[in-house]
């Protein structure tokens, strides 16, 4: 991967972490888990939580500016948030173009 490619992974990566560590666990600190691995020639990556999951916040109670999923979106080929498979937390895929 090039290095600006390098950045923005860096940077999404970071930046699905820090929902997790902000957003998953409001009353509570709780595990994360990053996993990934290359596909043909793509690198994808999960950021899985086991916490509140996402909900629909009408007043801000937590910091930032709630501009983190936008720059995953941005900065990867192809961003998904979905729910776990057991029903619990949230799991924020992205995926990257590589080249060989």
């Amino acid at each position: 991967m090039s290095s600006e490619a390098c950045d923005d992974l860096r940077l999404a990566v970071s930046e699905a972490a820090a929902n997790v560590v902000v957003h998953a666990y409001p009353d509570r600190p709780g595990p994360m888990r990053v996993e990934l691995w290359i596909h043909s020639d793509e690198l994808i990556i999960h950021v899985i939580d086991h916490g509140c999951g996402i909900v629909p916040r009408v007043e801000r109670v937590n910091p930032g500016l709630g501009l983190g999923i936008q720059l995953i979106a941005a900065l990867s080929e192809e961003m998904s948030i979905t729910a776990n498979e057991d029903g619990s937390g949230t799991r924020v895929g992205m995926t990257f173009r590589i080249s060989r």
